[in-house]
């Protein structure tokens, strides 16, 4: 039996996530993710094999909403997360109040990268206030085409919580 983990087979077969997270996850942690994928599927977020090793993405309006990669390297640390969940934030000046008024702002903008060495040649970064909050150094890569990548490694369940408020706020100002 091949081995669903690898990159050749999951090219070859475009696996489920679900199929994969047993590989990564366990106990409360997968099961928090198998409903997290649920949660997703539920409201017309059905992840799709990304075309790289251990990567999920879904859609929304025809474009990105959420990323999923399991057993990724943490972007500006020298540790790897079982998993990290990206949404993505492309309408988040529509609903930045909202962000702040749900109390979710000092989460989100934690989870933006921070220029280290950069692949887009922006060290130091760029310095930027996202809701309410004075941000420096942050690599243009996560607002490269406009993205506003926010990164979740290993998210816990007031982090998975808030991952879905966001997306409804993006999905909202997609309509």
């Amino acid at each position: 039996m091949s081995d669903i983990t690898t990159l050749p087979v999951q090219r070859e077969i475009k696996p489920n996530i679900e199929d994969v997270l047993p590989y990564y996850l366990e106990g409360g942690t997968l099961n928090a993710a198998l409903d997290y994928v649920n949660y997703l599927r539920e409201n017309k977020m059905n992840l799709k094999w990304a075309g790289i090793h251990n990567a999920w993405k879904a859609a929304c309006k025809g474009k990105p909403i959420i990323y999923v990669r399991l057993d990724c390297k943490h972007r500006n640390e020298d540790k790897t997360a079982k998993w990290a969940v990206v949404p993505y934030l492309v309408n988040m000046h529509e609903y930045e109040d909202e962000i702040i008024m749900e109390g979710l702002q000092d989460l989100v903008c934690d989870g933006f990268w921070r220029c280290i060495t950069c692949a887009y040649g922006c060290n130091p970064g760029a310095d930027k206030t996202i809701a309410g909050n004075e941000l420096t150094g942050l690599c243009c890569g996560n607002f490269y085409s406009g993205r506003n990548w926010v990164w979740f490694y290993d998210p816990d369940e007031t982090t998975i919580s808030c991952t879905k408020k966001l997306l409804d706020m993006e999905k909202k100002a997609r309509a």
